[in-house]
């Protein structure tokens, strides 16, 4: 989930099938829309600091998948996990 902790900024949340709450460290705090892939564990999301979107996958690393010089939005993931 996506909390709002100031104007514009944001923290990001994960719960498990427990309930257990962590919060999931982003290498921003403007964050755009967000997505999850169906069968693998990482979350994609806009960074709207650098109008990039990347991928934070479950084991902490990152990598941004948007070509460079693009301004490239995250629109969604479908079933096939195509973004």
């Amino acid at each position: 989930m996506k909390v709002e902790t100031g104007k514009g900024i944001y923290r990001v949340y994960w719960t498990d099938a427990n309930h257990s709450l962590s919060r999931i460290y982003l290498t921003t705090s403007r964050i755009g829309h967000m997505a999850t892939l169906f069968d693998h564990d990482c979350l994609i999301y806009d960074d709207l600091e650098k109008d990039t979107v990347n991928i934070r996958e479950g084991d902490g690393s990152w990598r941004i998948i948007s070509p460079p010089g693009g301004r490239y939005r995250l629109i969604g993931v479908d079933h096939d996990n195509t973004r």
